[in-house]
Protein backbone atom coordinates (compact mmCIF):
# COMPACT_ATOMS: atom_id res chain seq x y z
CA UNK A 1 0.00 0.00 0.00
CA UNK A 2 1.17 3.49 -0.83
CA UNK A 3 0.81 6.66 1.21
CA UNK A 4 -1.48 9.50 0.11
CA UNK A 5 -0.07 12.20 -2.16
CA UNK A 6 -1.73 15.46 -1.10
CA UNK A 7 -1.31 18.57 -3.24
CA UNK A 8 0.20 21.92 -2.34
CA UNK A 9 -2.34 24.68 -1.74
CA UNK A 10 -2.15 28.44 -2.32
CA UNK A 11 -4.34 31.13 -0.74
CA UNK A 12 -4.27 34.83 0.02
CA UNK A 13 -5.73 37.04 2.73
CA UNK A 14 -5.56 40.62 3.96
CA UNK A 15 -3.65 41.28 7.17
CA UNK A 16 -5.89 40.98 10.20
CA UNK A 17 -8.40 38.81 8.37
CA UNK A 18 -9.28 35.11 8.09
CA UNK A 19 -9.47 32.82 5.08
CA UNK A 20 -10.93 29.34 4.77
CA UNK A 21 -8.50 27.06 2.93
CA UNK A 22 -10.15 24.02 1.30
CA UNK A 23 -8.13 20.80 1.29
CA UNK A 24 -8.75 18.23 -1.45
CA UNK A 25 -9.00 14.69 -0.11
CA UNK A 26 -10.41 12.90 -3.16
CA UNK A 27 -8.10 11.48 -5.80
CA UNK A 28 -4.95 11.80 -3.66
CA UNK A 29 -4.49 8.08 -2.93
CA UNK A 30 -3.34 5.63 -5.59
CA UNK A 31 -4.90 2.78 -3.61
CA UNK A 32 -8.27 4.50 -3.50
CA UNK A 33 -8.10 4.60 0.30
CA UNK A 34 -10.26 6.88 2.41
CA UNK A 35 -8.05 9.76 3.55
CA UNK A 36 -8.67 12.25 6.34
CA UNK A 37 -7.27 15.68 7.16
CA UNK A 38 -5.35 15.65 10.44
CA UNK A 39 -4.54 19.37 10.59
CA UNK A 40 -1.14 21.03 10.59
CA UNK A 41 1.97 19.13 9.56
CA UNK A 42 5.45 19.53 11.02
CA UNK A 43 5.81 23.18 9.97
CA UNK A 44 3.60 25.80 11.63
CA UNK A 45 2.65 29.24 10.23
CA UNK A 46 4.58 32.32 11.36
CA UNK A 47 2.61 35.27 9.95
CA UNK A 48 -0.68 34.08 11.39
CA UNK A 49 -2.32 31.13 13.08
CA UNK A 50 -4.74 28.28 12.41
CA UNK A 51 -8.01 28.96 14.23
CA UNK A 52 -10.06 25.98 13.02
CA UNK A 53 -9.48 22.54 11.53
CA UNK A 54 -12.49 21.12 9.71
CA UNK A 55 -13.00 17.80 7.99
CA UNK A 56 -11.92 19.26 4.63
CA UNK A 57 -10.55 22.72 5.40
CA UNK A 58 -8.31 24.88 7.60
CA UNK A 59 -9.10 28.43 8.72
CA UNK A 60 -6.06 30.71 8.73
CA UNK A 61 -5.97 34.09 10.48
CA UNK A 62 -3.29 36.57 9.39
CA UNK A 63 -1.92 38.88 12.05
CA UNK A 64 -2.72 42.57 11.56
CA UNK A 65 0.96 43.56 11.34
CA UNK A 66 1.94 40.79 8.92
CA UNK A 67 2.79 40.84 5.23
CA UNK A 68 4.55 38.44 2.90
CA UNK A 69 4.19 34.73 2.21
CA UNK A 70 3.48 32.36 5.09
CA UNK A 71 4.53 28.79 4.29
CA UNK A 72 3.47 25.86 6.44
CA UNK A 73 2.34 22.26 6.04
CA UNK A 74 -0.76 20.14 6.53
CA UNK A 75 -1.04 16.40 7.14
CA UNK A 76 -3.40 13.70 5.89
CA UNK A 77 -3.73 10.03 6.81
CA UNK A 78 -5.28 6.99 5.14
CA UNK A 79 -7.21 4.26 6.91
CA UNK A 80 -4.07 2.14 7.34
CA UNK A 81 -2.34 4.92 9.31
CA UNK A 82 0.01 6.06 6.56
CA UNK A 83 0.55 9.81 6.73
CA UNK A 84 1.72 12.36 4.22
CA UNK A 85 2.20 16.12 4.18
CA UNK A 86 1.91 18.92 1.66
CA UNK A 87 2.61 22.63 1.69
CA UNK A 88 0.29 25.60 2.10
CA UNK A 89 1.40 29.04 0.92
CA UNK A 90 -0.66 32.02 2.06
CA UNK A 91 0.05 35.44 0.62
CA UNK A 92 -0.64 38.06 3.30
CA UNK A 93 -1.13 41.56 1.93
CA UNK A 94 -1.53 44.86 3.74
CA UNK A 95 -4.52 46.22 1.88
CA UNK A 96 -7.75 45.98 3.86
CA UNK A 97 -9.88 46.37 0.76
CA UNK A 98 -12.78 43.98 0.43
CA UNK A 99 -12.80 42.24 -2.93
CA UNK A 100 -16.54 42.96 -2.88
CA UNK A 101 -19.57 40.88 -3.72
CA UNK A 102 -19.64 39.07 -7.05
CA UNK A 103 -22.83 37.48 -8.31
CA UNK A 104 -22.36 34.95 -11.10
CA UNK A 105 -24.89 34.24 -13.81
CA UNK A 106 -26.65 30.86 -13.78
CA UNK A 107 -28.44 28.84 -16.43
CA UNK A 108 -30.84 25.89 -16.22
CA UNK A 109 -32.98 23.92 -18.64
CA UNK A 110 -36.39 22.64 -17.52
CA UNK A 111 -39.61 21.30 -19.00
CA UNK A 112 -42.73 23.51 -19.27
CA UNK A 113 -44.94 23.99 -16.20
CA UNK A 114 -42.27 22.63 -13.85
CA UNK A 115 -41.94 23.88 -10.28
CA UNK A 116 -38.31 24.61 -9.42
CA UNK A 117 -36.12 25.98 -6.63
CA UNK A 118 -32.70 27.18 -7.77
CA UNK A 119 -29.86 27.87 -5.25
CA UNK A 120 -28.47 30.78 -7.27
CA UNK A 121 -26.22 32.08 -4.48
CA UNK A 122 -24.16 28.89 -4.24
CA UNK A 123 -21.63 30.07 -6.83
CA UNK A 124 -21.66 33.75 -5.85
CA UNK A 125 -18.66 35.16 -4.01
CA UNK A 126 -18.23 37.37 -0.97
CA UNK A 127 -14.80 38.93 -0.65
CA UNK A 128 -15.04 38.62 3.14
CA UNK A 129 -15.98 34.92 2.94
CA UNK A 130 -19.32 35.63 4.61
CA UNK A 131 -22.76 34.32 3.70
CA UNK A 132 -24.73 36.12 1.02
CA UNK A 133 -28.46 36.78 1.13
CA UNK A 134 -30.71 36.78 -1.94
CA UNK A 135 -32.85 39.92 -1.89
CA UNK A 136 -36.60 39.36 -2.12
CA UNK A 137 -37.08 41.94 -4.85
CA UNK A 138 -36.35 40.22 -8.18
CA UNK A 139 -37.04 41.17 -11.78
CA UNK A 140 -38.26 38.56 -14.23
CA UNK A 141 -38.92 38.44 -17.94
CA UNK A 142 -41.59 35.97 -18.99
CA UNK A 143 -41.86 34.15 -15.65
CA UNK A 144 -44.56 35.15 -13.19
CA UNK A 145 -44.61 34.66 -9.45
CA UNK A 146 -40.90 34.34 -8.79
CA UNK A 147 -40.25 34.25 -5.03
CA UNK A 148 -37.25 33.88 -2.75
CA UNK A 149 -37.51 30.91 -0.38
CA UNK A 150 -34.63 29.78 1.84
CA UNK A 151 -32.19 31.88 -0.21
CA UNK A 152 -33.30 30.15 -3.43
CA UNK A 153 -35.38 31.36 -6.37
CA UNK A 154 -38.70 29.52 -6.47
CA UNK A 155 -40.97 29.58 -9.52
CA UNK A 156 -42.94 27.51 -12.03
CA UNK A 157 -41.75 27.53 -15.63
CA UNK A 158 -44.11 28.88 -18.32
CA UNK A 159 -46.19 26.51 -20.41
CA UNK A 160 -44.56 27.74 -23.60
CA UNK A 161 -41.07 26.71 -24.64
CA UNK A 162 -38.56 29.53 -24.83
CA UNK A 163 -35.86 31.39 -22.94
CA UNK A 164 -36.71 33.45 -19.88
CA UNK A 165 -34.72 35.49 -17.39
CA UNK A 166 -34.70 36.29 -13.68
CA UNK A 167 -32.48 39.11 -12.42
CA UNK A 168 -31.62 38.79 -8.74
CA UNK A 169 -29.46 40.61 -6.19
CA UNK A 170 -27.23 39.17 -3.48
CA UNK A 171 -26.08 41.23 -0.51
CA UNK A 172 -23.58 40.71 2.29
CA UNK A 173 -24.02 41.72 5.93
CA UNK A 174 -22.48 45.13 5.26
CA UNK A 175 -25.07 45.93 2.59
CA UNK A 176 -22.72 45.57 -0.38
CA UNK A 177 -24.55 43.98 -3.30
CA UNK A 178 -24.26 42.70 -6.85
CA UNK A 179 -26.76 41.43 -9.41
CA UNK A 180 -26.75 38.45 -11.75
CA UNK A 181 -29.11 36.75 -14.18
CA UNK A 182 -30.64 33.30 -14.07
CA UNK A 183 -31.38 32.12 -17.60
CA UNK A 184 -34.23 29.62 -17.71
CA UNK A 185 -34.47 27.56 -20.89
CA UNK A 186 -37.86 25.87 -21.23
CA UNK A 187 -37.78 22.86 -23.55
CA UNK A 188 -40.42 20.16 -24.05
CA UNK A 189 -37.64 17.60 -24.42
CA UNK A 190 -35.40 18.77 -21.58
CA UNK A 191 -33.55 15.90 -19.94
CA UNK A 192 -34.41 15.11 -16.34
CA UNK A 193 -31.17 15.44 -14.40
CA UNK A 194 -30.60 13.15 -11.42
CA UNK A 195 -30.44 14.72 -7.97
CA UNK A 196 -27.12 16.18 -6.89
CA UNK A 197 -25.55 14.41 -3.90
CA UNK A 198 -22.11 14.97 -2.42
CA UNK A 199 -19.96 13.03 0.01
CA UNK A 200 -19.65 14.29 3.58
CA UNK A 201 -16.99 13.46 6.14
CA UNK A 202 -17.85 13.46 9.84
CA UNK A 203 -14.88 14.95 11.74
CA UNK A 204 -13.50 12.82 14.55
CA UNK A 205 -14.15 15.63 17.03
CA UNK A 206 -17.90 15.32 16.35
CA UNK A 207 -17.93 11.72 17.61
CA UNK A 208 -16.44 12.29 21.06
CA UNK A 209 -18.57 10.64 23.78
CA UNK A 210 -21.04 9.42 21.16
CA UNK A 211 -22.07 5.97 19.97
CA UNK A 212 -23.95 7.38 16.98
CA UNK A 213 -23.98 10.64 15.04
CA UNK A 214 -26.77 12.53 13.29
CA UNK A 215 -25.86 13.97 9.89
CA UNK A 216 -28.09 16.49 8.12
CA UNK A 217 -27.33 16.16 4.41
CA UNK A 218 -29.63 19.00 3.29
CA UNK A 219 -26.73 21.24 2.27
CA UNK A 220 -25.12 18.41 0.29
CA UNK A 221 -28.11 17.62 -1.96
CA UNK A 222 -30.06 19.51 -4.64
CA UNK A 223 -32.68 18.93 -7.33
CA UNK A 224 -31.58 20.39 -10.69
CA UNK A 225 -34.86 19.34 -12.33
CA UNK A 226 -37.42 20.55 -9.81
CA UNK A 227 -37.88 21.52 -6.19
CA UNK A 228 -36.21 20.33 -3.02
CA UNK A 229 -39.62 19.11 -1.82
CA UNK A 230 -39.46 16.36 -4.45
CA UNK A 231 -36.34 14.84 -2.91
CA UNK A 232 -36.39 11.93 -0.49
CA UNK A 233 -33.32 10.88 1.47
CA UNK A 234 -32.67 7.26 2.36
CA UNK A 235 -29.94 4.81 3.33
CA UNK A 236 -28.69 2.15 0.94
CA UNK A 237 -29.73 -1.39 1.89
CA UNK A 238 -26.08 -2.37 2.35
CA UNK A 239 -25.85 -0.02 5.35
CA UNK A 240 -29.26 -0.68 6.88
CA UNK A 241 -27.80 -2.48 9.91
CA UNK A 242 -25.87 0.58 11.13
CA UNK A 243 -27.55 3.62 9.56
CA UNK A 244 -31.11 4.93 9.18
CA UNK A 245 -33.05 8.10 8.43
CA UNK A 246 -34.26 10.04 11.45
CA UNK A 247 -37.69 11.63 11.35
CA UNK A 248 -40.44 11.48 8.77
CA UNK A 249 -40.45 11.05 5.03
CA UNK A 250 -39.22 14.58 4.38
CA UNK A 251 -36.32 14.38 6.84
CA UNK A 252 -32.78 14.92 5.59
CA UNK A 253 -31.13 13.65 8.78
CA UNK A 254 -29.34 10.28 8.82
CA UNK A 255 -28.28 8.55 12.04
CA UNK A 256 -25.10 6.48 11.77
CA UNK A 257 -23.96 4.05 14.47
CA UNK A 258 -20.26 4.14 15.25
CA UNK A 259 -18.55 0.75 15.08
CA UNK A 260 -15.06 -0.63 15.66
CA UNK A 261 -14.04 0.32 12.13
CA UNK A 262 -14.30 3.48 10.08
CA UNK A 263 -17.09 3.25 7.53
CA UNK A 264 -18.30 4.80 4.30
CA UNK A 265 -22.09 4.80 4.58
CA UNK A 266 -23.92 5.10 1.23
CA UNK A 267 -26.98 7.33 1.33
CA UNK A 268 -29.49 7.87 -1.45
CA UNK A 269 -31.37 10.90 -2.76
CA UNK A 270 -34.41 10.22 -4.93
CA UNK A 271 -36.37 12.56 -7.18
CA UNK A 272 -39.79 11.16 -6.27
CA UNK A 273 -41.48 12.73 -9.30
CA UNK A 274 -39.34 10.89 -11.82
CA UNK A 275 -38.01 8.10 -9.57
CA UNK A 276 -34.36 8.94 -10.27
CA UNK A 277 -31.85 8.17 -7.51
CA UNK A 278 -28.32 9.34 -6.81
CA UNK A 279 -25.92 7.94 -4.22
CA UNK A 280 -23.18 9.54 -2.15
CA UNK A 281 -21.27 8.59 0.99
CA UNK A 282 -21.04 9.68 4.61
CA UNK A 283 -17.56 8.93 5.94
CA UNK A 284 -17.56 8.19 9.69
CA UNK A 285 -14.59 7.37 11.96
CA UNK A 286 -14.46 4.35 14.24
CA UNK A 287 -16.06 4.50 17.68
CA UNK A 288 -13.75 5.97 20.31
CA UNK A 289 -10.88 6.36 17.87
CA UNK A 290 -9.74 9.91 17.35
CA UNK A 291 -6.45 11.77 17.51
CA UNK A 292 -5.87 14.36 20.22
CA UNK A 293 -8.18 17.31 19.66
CA UNK A 294 -8.82 20.67 21.25
CA UNK A 295 -11.42 20.88 23.99
CA UNK A 296 -14.26 23.00 22.58
CA UNK A 297 -15.04 24.80 25.86
CA UNK A 298 -11.55 25.28 27.24
CA UNK A 299 -10.88 28.62 28.97
CA UNK A 300 -9.45 31.35 26.76
CA UNK A 301 -5.71 31.89 27.01
CA UNK A 302 -4.95 35.55 27.73
CA UNK A 303 -1.72 37.08 28.98
CA UNK A 304 -0.61 40.63 29.64
CA UNK A 305 2.32 42.05 27.72
CA UNK A 306 5.70 41.13 29.27
CA UNK A 307 4.07 38.43 31.42
CA UNK A 308 4.20 34.61 31.23
CA UNK A 309 1.31 32.18 31.18
CA UNK A 310 1.69 28.49 32.08
CA UNK A 311 -0.45 26.02 30.12
CA UNK A 312 -1.49 22.61 31.43
CA UNK A 313 -2.31 20.82 28.19
CA UNK A 314 -4.78 18.48 29.91
CA UNK A 315 -7.04 21.52 30.23
CA UNK A 316 -6.95 22.12 26.49
CA UNK A 317 -6.45 18.75 24.79
CA UNK A 318 -9.02 15.96 24.65
CA UNK A 319 -7.96 12.32 24.18
CA UNK A 320 -9.78 8.99 24.29
CA UNK A 321 -11.09 7.41 27.47
CA UNK A 322 -8.34 6.05 29.71
CA UNK A 323 -5.62 7.94 27.84
CA UNK A 324 -3.44 10.91 28.79
CA UNK A 325 -2.38 13.85 26.65
CA UNK A 326 1.34 14.55 26.32
CA UNK A 327 3.56 16.95 24.40
CA UNK A 328 5.70 14.98 21.98
CA UNK A 329 9.00 16.63 22.92
CA UNK A 330 10.34 20.18 23.09
CA UNK A 331 11.28 20.13 19.40
CA UNK A 332 7.61 19.90 18.43
CA UNK A 333 6.72 23.21 20.11
CA UNK A 334 6.71 26.59 18.38
CA UNK A 335 4.94 29.89 18.91
CA UNK A 336 4.06 33.13 17.16
CA UNK A 337 4.32 36.56 18.79
CA UNK A 338 6.27 35.11 21.74
CA UNK A 339 9.04 37.01 23.52
CA UNK A 340 11.37 34.00 23.45
CA UNK A 341 11.66 30.33 22.51
CA UNK A 342 11.45 29.06 26.09
CA UNK A 343 8.13 27.27 25.57
CA UNK A 344 8.54 23.72 26.92
CA UNK A 345 8.31 22.96 30.65
CA UNK A 346 7.64 19.22 30.60
CA UNK A 347 5.61 16.69 28.62
CA UNK A 348 2.34 18.00 30.06
CA UNK A 349 3.10 21.69 30.52
CA UNK A 350 3.97 24.59 28.21
CA UNK A 351 4.58 28.28 28.82
CA UNK A 352 4.30 31.43 26.74
CA UNK A 353 5.86 34.83 27.46
CA UNK A 354 4.30 37.85 25.77
CA UNK A 355 6.53 40.59 24.33
CA UNK A 356 6.35 44.07 25.82
CA UNK A 357 5.40 46.01 22.69
CA UNK A 358 2.69 43.82 21.20
CA UNK A 359 -1.02 43.39 21.69
CA UNK A 360 -3.31 41.09 19.73
CA UNK A 361 -3.56 37.46 18.61
CA UNK A 362 -0.75 34.96 19.17
CA UNK A 363 -0.45 31.17 19.31
CA UNK A 364 1.51 28.17 20.51
CA UNK A 365 1.67 25.02 18.38
CA UNK A 366 2.80 21.55 19.43
CA UNK A 367 2.45 17.87 18.62
CA UNK A 368 0.08 16.18 21.05
CA UNK A 369 0.06 12.41 21.64
CA UNK A 370 -2.33 10.27 23.65
CA UNK A 371 0.27 7.95 25.17
CA UNK A 372 3.89 6.89 25.21
CA UNK A 373 5.44 4.05 23.27
CA UNK A 374 6.10 1.01 25.43
CA UNK A 375 9.75 0.48 26.22
CA UNK A 376 9.47 -3.31 26.36
CA UNK A 377 9.37 -3.80 22.63
CA UNK A 378 5.64 -4.34 22.52
CA UNK A 379 3.58 -2.50 19.94
CA UNK A 380 1.39 0.25 21.33
CA UNK A 381 -0.76 2.42 19.10
CA UNK A 382 -0.23 6.10 19.90
CA UNK A 383 -2.36 8.71 18.14
CA UNK A 384 -0.90 12.14 17.47
CA UNK A 385 -1.95 15.50 16.06
CA UNK A 386 -0.41 18.94 15.65
CA UNK A 387 -2.56 21.40 17.60
CA UNK A 388 -2.59 25.18 17.85
CA UNK A 389 -3.74 26.98 20.99
CA UNK A 390 -4.85 30.57 20.30
CA UNK A 391 -3.51 33.16 22.75
CA UNK A 392 -4.48 36.80 23.17
CA UNK A 393 -1.82 39.24 24.31
CA UNK A 394 -3.30 42.16 26.24
CA UNK A 395 -1.19 45.27 25.79
CA UNK A 396 -1.21 48.71 27.33
CA UNK A 397 -3.03 50.08 24.31
CA UNK A 398 -5.96 48.47 22.54
CA UNK A 399 -4.93 47.69 18.95
CA UNK A 400 -6.75 49.67 16.30
CA UNK A 401 -9.38 47.95 14.18
CA UNK A 402 -8.86 47.26 10.50
CA UNK A 403 -11.34 48.66 8.01
CA UNK A 404 -12.34 47.28 4.61
CA UNK A 405 -12.71 49.99 2.00
CA UNK A 406 -15.37 49.29 -0.60
CA UNK A 407 -17.01 50.88 -3.63
CA UNK A 408 -20.61 52.07 -3.33
CA UNK A 409 -22.52 52.66 -6.57
CA UNK A 410 -25.40 55.18 -6.54
CA UNK A 411 -27.80 56.32 -9.26
CA UNK A 412 -28.00 60.05 -9.93
CA UNK A 413 -31.26 61.61 -8.79
CA UNK A 414 -32.57 58.49 -7.07
CA UNK A 415 -32.82 57.57 -3.40
CA UNK A 416 -29.86 57.34 -1.09
CA UNK A 417 -27.93 54.15 -0.36
CA UNK A 418 -27.03 53.22 3.21
CA UNK A 419 -24.04 51.06 4.12
CA UNK A 420 -23.43 49.64 7.58
CA UNK A 421 -19.81 50.53 8.35
CA UNK A 422 -19.82 48.36 11.47
CA UNK A 423 -19.88 45.30 9.22
CA UNK A 424 -16.74 46.56 7.46
CA UNK A 425 -14.93 47.22 10.74
CA UNK A 426 -12.84 44.31 11.98
CA UNK A 427 -11.65 44.13 15.56
CA UNK A 428 -8.48 42.19 16.39
CA UNK A 429 -9.18 38.77 17.86
CA UNK A 430 -9.51 38.39 21.61
CA UNK A 431 -10.76 41.86 22.56
CA UNK A 432 -13.34 42.34 25.27
CA UNK A 433 -16.76 43.54 24.15
CA UNK A 434 -16.28 47.08 25.46
CA UNK A 435 -13.04 47.33 23.46
CA UNK A 436 -14.98 46.75 20.25
CA UNK A 437 -17.20 49.81 20.68
CA UNK A 438 -16.33 52.46 18.11
CA UNK A 439 -17.65 55.91 17.22
CA UNK A 440 -17.80 56.93 13.57
CA UNK A 441 -17.50 60.36 11.97
CA UNK A 442 -17.14 61.80 8.48
CA UNK A 443 -19.08 63.05 5.51
CA UNK A 444 -18.65 64.85 2.19
CA UNK A 445 -20.91 67.46 0.66
CA UNK A 446 -20.62 68.74 -2.89
CA UNK A 447 -22.85 69.89 -5.71
CA UNK A 448 -23.07 66.34 -7.03
CA UNK A 449 -22.60 63.89 -4.16
CA UNK A 450 -23.54 64.02 -0.49
CA UNK A 451 -22.42 61.55 2.17
CA UNK A 452 -23.27 61.45 5.85
CA UNK A 453 -21.82 59.22 8.56
CA UNK A 454 -23.74 58.69 11.78
CA UNK A 455 -21.98 58.05 15.07
CA UNK A 456 -23.21 54.45 15.06
CA UNK A 457 -21.65 53.70 11.67
CA UNK A 458 -24.37 54.27 9.06
CA UNK A 459 -22.96 55.74 5.84
CA UNK A 460 -25.63 57.35 3.63
CA UNK A 461 -24.68 58.22 0.04
CA UNK A 462 -26.79 60.11 -2.50
CA UNK A 463 -26.10 61.72 -5.86
CA UNK A 464 -27.78 64.79 -7.30
CA UNK A 465 -29.57 64.35 -10.60
CA UNK A 466 -26.92 66.58 -12.18
CA UNK A 467 -24.10 64.25 -11.11
CA UNK A 468 -21.83 63.06 -13.91
CA UNK A 469 -21.90 59.26 -14.41
CA UNK A 470 -18.58 57.67 -13.53
CA UNK A 471 -17.61 60.35 -11.04
CA UNK A 472 -15.71 58.93 -8.06
CA UNK A 473 -15.51 60.36 -4.53
CA UNK A 474 -13.55 59.07 -1.57
CA UNK A 475 -14.84 58.99 2.01
CA UNK A 476 -12.02 58.88 4.57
Amino acid sequence: PSAPTPSDVDAQVAAGRKVRIPITLTGIDADGDDDQLLGLGNKAPQLGRITEVGATYLVYEAYADSSGTDTFSYAVEDWTGQRAQAQIRVGVFKSGTDSGVYARDDEITLRPNTAATVPVAQNDISGDNTNLTVERNVESQGIDGVKVNDNMLAFTTPKQAGTYYVIYTVKDKAGLADTATLTVNVDDNAAIAPPSAYDYRVPSSATIDKKSVDVDVSQWIANPSGTADELQVGVDDSAADHARTKGGRTSTVITVDLTDEARAVPYTVTNTTYNITSTAFIQVPAYGVFPPTLRPKAPALKVNARETITINIADYVRVGAGKTAYVDGADSVSATKADNDDLYVNDQTLKFTAPKDYAGPASITFTAVDGKHAGNGKVKIVNSAVLTLPITVIGRDVPAPTFSSSTVDVVAGEGSTTIDLTALTHSPSGLYDDEKEYTYAGGVSSDQVTTNVSADGKLTVSADKTATPGTTYEEN
